[in-house]
């Protein structure tokens, strides 16, 4: 089982940060990630500095079939098409 944990911060070209969380959890899916469960969103201060805006957190705990370096490599893109 993987636990992956997914937060924004921010405004995108996508939406709110709640959508950009929505599309990641798309996204994940699309690369052959099987959720299993899904956490509740909750709200994080930004840290170091918290006078940036509040992070929205989800968790997921899935399986993916295809090695850490694939999930990795999926990860990262996922994040370079939201923006990040």
């Amino acid at each position: 089982m993987i636990h992956i944990n997914i937060g924004s911060n921010l405004k995108s070209v996508y939406g709110t940060k709640f959508e950009n969380i929505r599309i990641a959890i798309k996204l994940l899916k699309e690369s052959n990630f099987k959720v299993k469960k899904v956490s509740s969103f909750y709200e994080t201060p930004s840290y170091p500095n918290k006078k940036l805006p509040k992070f929205i957190n989800i968790g997921l705990m899935g399986l993916f079939n295809f090695g850490h370096k694939k999930l990795l490599k999926s990860i990262s893109l996922i994040e370079k098409k939201l923006g990040r």
